[in-house]
């Protein structure tokens, strides 16, 4: 189950019973055991809280509201066993035709085959009404009997009753802003929220493909496309979204509206005939007013929605996809207002000049070859068009039959190509088929659907490549390996006669050939990149946008927000809008250092500065550090001075660092906010600090790890002291008396007369201090240890 879920009504979510399964695993199982052995009152755990989640903005009737059911996880835990178990032979007493919540079928598949159906009827003018069927509150309206009913005929004999136990006798109770109403028990339907409800729905909707099923086989309706799909294109479902296909003929529509009836009388189904919309294609285009009234629905037009996306047998335009866009336009926003300041809301609708930092085209390479790792949509995009032909050429379902049938007919798989006239998806799928297939090899089966020249199926390429002597001279340079390996000798003809060298290479053809082994069946595709075989995406865009260059990982492994890995990242590659980098963009502004009026760039801001040298001091009195020369050095020998153990905690201390001095820069140059001195170091090394023991050089020291929240104030108190303070009640009053400041930075030497009781004091006065810094609010205390 997925974390962070609204809990049921007693309070506990997912997570509880992952942390403490240990605790709660002996009594779980067994209300395990007396569940099946049917001693279980399940209804005990069978409460649940209805919440109204609204379809629509300024939802205001009862219909505009979605019911969602939150169920307690203890009952869910059971519902979920059942879903597995039922899952597992889904696929065999579900039709195709239904796409939705079962492993190994996909919601595009459905909007494929309808995108080709459309292109097929529009290419070839056939007859044919399409009729997208809008059902209400489908899963509430679910009747009881009726899926009693379905299960009988489905074989479900033994677990009837047990999917009664799970969908009748709960108690739910409906809450309105915050409030529980009384709980009282349902009589009908399906709880959306409950694990086995998706896969239950499945199977009452199921029963509409098989009564329209039953009636084609005895002539009362008729579908579409019969010469691609056998005995024709009826119906396809996703849950209840629901596309009818019928062939242009109103005495068989009529017979259509009749099983629509008789299956909404049966399952308790309502279809919303209002809301539905039928299209017309071919000679049924001039009786779509007739078939909308004998449906009482409305005249769609192309393109109709099916999904959420755009329906139509060409290729869309960007206006199509307006509302697409408007969806994702709409979320965004919101979350683009949480996050931004008030000053970025007010600048997001300003159109200003953008700084390109970096060239896309590294931008979008691997973190691992020094890129930032953002995908690159037009690679991707030609990775899941590939996921496609691996399932083409491997699998069996609707869509594939209907690409075959429709494309290839009885061609092997290779032969596929890009024609005027072709769908816009199978145009999409052929422009990646060479590349597809360069990436993988077929395994013979009966060889009828790999080209025995142009195929790679006997070697780790095609044969035309390995013996193109003999290529260019065979007649038929299309043949398959089952023409080919038909008879002995191999069924392959020359336009010339063999000699030479020719002779030699057919020699060591054949013999290679006759080596690889018929293992009869169907031809597979195996996938290349990996070592199972089988496709990924990930695997092929990582292929794609290899550049055959490792770099250190150190910036992304590092546990500082990725914000800051982002940043040091831009400080690695040079790129940071330092006012160097800005003056090569064309900006026209001083390019003076705001510190000290030096030329500011990445090498003086964060190195060379009087401000970044005072800080790295710092770090070096403390940590006995010297201080990095530039980027390079900082990200190579630097970090790499207490080994690898302690080379992460170094990059975070730099990283900050070097991000607080960036923030006071941005302050300086934006705000006109110059810092006091001293202030320098209580920006930088003001986050907040936790000590942690280690030893750099034999000496102990302690090793500052900062976290990423700035603070007023930083007090550094060191062990030593100036020569006229002759005792330690001095020193006290010395340091009292002085009025707090954003940093305190006593930097003390000793003199000669100064005896070692003074110069390490006790641990009361050290405390004494600590006290006076804490009361002042002068937090945190950084105490250097000698």
């Amino acid at each position: 189950m997925e974390h962070n879920k609204a809990p049921g009504p007693d309070g506990f979510p997912p997570e509880f019973y992952q942390v403490f399964w240990n605790v709660i695993k002996p009594d779980l199982m067994a209300l395990f055991d007396e569940f099946y052995r049917g001693t279980l009152a399940l209804n005990r755990l069978n409460f649940g809280n209805i919440i109204l989640i609204p379809k629509v903005g300024d939802a205001s009737r009862i219909h505009q509201y979605r019911p969602i059911c939150l169920l307690n996880v203890s009952f869910k835990i059971f519902t979920k066993a059942a879903t597995n178990r039922i899952v597992r032979v889904a696929h065999k007493i579900i039709r195709p035709s239904q796409t939705a919540f079962l492993p190994g079928r996909n919601i595009i598949e459905g909007a494929v085959v309808l995108h080709e159906t459309l292109h097929e009827l529009h290419r070839k003018k056939l007859n044919g009404v399409i009729f997208k069927i809008d059902f209400e509150k489908a899963y509430d309206k679910v009747r009881w009997d009726f899926l009693q009913q379905t299960l009988r005929m489905k074989g479900f004999f033994t677990w009837c009753n047990c999917i009664r136990s799970f969908v009748q006798g709960g108690n739910v109770a409906v809450k309105v802003n915050g409030q529980n109403g009384h709980y009282f028990q349902t009589r009908k339907g399906l709880r959306q929220g409950d694990p086995l409800s998706p896969i239950l729905f499945n199977i009452v909707a199921d029963m509409l493909a098989i009564i329209i099923n039953r009636a084609k086989d005895v002539g009362k309706v008729n579908g579409v496309i019969p010469h691609l799909v056998e005995d024709g294109l009826s119906i396809l479902q996703y849950a209840d979204d629901t596309v009818l296909f019928m062939d242009h003929d109103l005495e068989k529509a009529r017979n259509m509206k009749v099983l629509l009836c008789i299956f909404e009388k049966l399952s308790g189904l309502k279809i919303n005939f209002h809301k539905s919309e039928i299209v017309g294609f071919g000679q049924a285009k001039e009786f779509e007013n007739i078939y909308s009234e004998l449906f009482g629905c409305r005249v769609g037009s192309l393109p109709f929605r099916y999904l959420g996306l755009p329906m139509h047998y060409k290729k869309l335009k960007n206006s199509d996809w307006r509302h697409v866009e408007e969806r994702f336009e709409k979320r965004l926003s919101g979350w683009k207002g949480k996050l931004l300041s008030v000053g970025g809301r007010l600048q997001n609708d300003q159109h200003k000049k953008k700084y390109h930092l970096i060239k896309w085209d590294q931008v979008w390479q691997p973190k691992q070859q020094g890129g930032l790792g953002i995908i690159d949509l037009q690679v991707q995009n030609k990775c899941l068009l590939s996921k496609w032909l691996f399932k083409l050429a491997n699998e069996d379902g609707i869509w594939q039959r209907l690409l075959r049938n429709k494309y290839l007919k009885s061609k092997p798989f290779g032969s596929g190509s890009k024609k005027p006239g072709i769908s816009h998806f199978w145009a999409g799928l052929m422009e990646v088929k060479h590349l597809f297939l360069g990436l993988g090899s077929f395994l013979v089966g009966n060889g009828s659907q790999v080209h025995f020249w142009e195929d790679t199926w006997c070697g780790s390429q095609p044969l035309k490549f390995i013996y193109p002597s003999l290529f260019n001279i065979v007649r038929n340079k299309s043949a398959t390996v089952a023409d080919v390996m038909s008879s002995v000798p191999l069924n392959v003809s020359f336009r010339r006669g063999l000699v030479g060298e020719r002779l030699r290479a057919w020699h060591e053809l054949v013999g290679v050939v006759m080596r690889v082994p018929m293992r009869g069946g169907r031809d597979v595709f195996k996938w290349s990149l990996n070592k199972i075989g089988v496709f990924t995406v990930n695997s092929m865009y990582k292929h794609l946008v290899s550049n055959g260059i490792k770099v250190s990982q150190e910036i992304w492994k590092t546990k500082i927000p990725l914000k800051i890995k982002i940043f040091m990242w831009y400080v690695k590659r040079g790129v940071l809008l330092t006012k160097d980098n800005l003056a090569r963009r064309n900006w026209n502004g001083h390019q003076g250092c705001c510190f000290c009026n030096k030329r500011e760039s990445i090498q003086h801001l964060f190195f060379d500065c009087q401000v970044a040298k005072f800080i790295w001091r710092l770090v070096f009195m403390t940590l006995d550090l010297s201080p990095p020369r530039s980027t390079q050095h900082l990200f190579n020998q630097w970090s790499s001075q207490g080994g690898r153990k302690y080379k992460p905690f170094l990059l975070v201390g730099a990283a900050a660092l070097i991000w607080a001095i960036w923030l006071l820069r941005n302050d300086a140059v934006f705000d006109r906010k110059q810092p006091t001195s001293g202030e320098h170091s209580g920006s930088a090394i003001g986050p907040s600090c936790s000590e942690m023991k280690t030893r750099s050089n034999g000496l102990r020291k302690a090793l500052i790890i900062l976290r990423w929240r700035r603070c007023g104030s930083l007090v550094h108190l060191d062990g030593s002291f100036r020569p006229e303070f002759r005792s330690i009640n001095g020193y006290v009053e010395y340091l009292t008396s002085m009025k707090p400041s954003p940093v305190f930075m006593l930097f003390m030497w000793m003199d000669e007369g100064i005896s070692p009781e003074i110069v390490f004091p006790d641990t009361s006065i050290v405390m004494r201090l600590v006290q006076f810094v804490k009361a002042t609010g002068m937090v945190p205390v950084l105490l250097e240890a000698e």
